[in-house]
């Protein structure tokens, strides 16, 4: 794999890490508060449909709906910068160095 490559690949990996976590983090709030897809999306007044297609990864993520799903959940999210993990052993796995 040439590095161009490998480079892409990492940046996909980190983009949709970060998916994963903020959406893993809508469903742990979402469950800790007893509300499902159908309440949240008549509290954002939104379409069950879109939602669900948001959680599942299927439209593109974007910030401004995250914020408005925890908004609806009168929640808000905790950030915090760190040093990037090491994923040399998923590009070994699929066909890197």
């Amino acid at each position: 794999m040439r590095k161009s490559e490998k480079k892409k690949l990492k940046k996909l990996y980190f983009q949709e890490k970060l998916i994963l976590d903020i959406t893993e983090l809508i469903a742990k709030t979402m469950d800790e508060k007893g509300i499902n897809i159908k309440i949240l999306a008549r509290k954002m007044n939104v379409s069950q449909k879109y939602l669900k297609e948001f959680m599942r990864g299927e439209t593109d993520a974007n910030l401004r709906m995250a914020s408005d799903i925890m908004f609806a959940m009168d929640s808000d999210f905790e950030l915090e910068a760190k040093e990037a993990e090491n994923v040399s052993d998923i590009f070994n796995i699929i066909g890197g160095e």
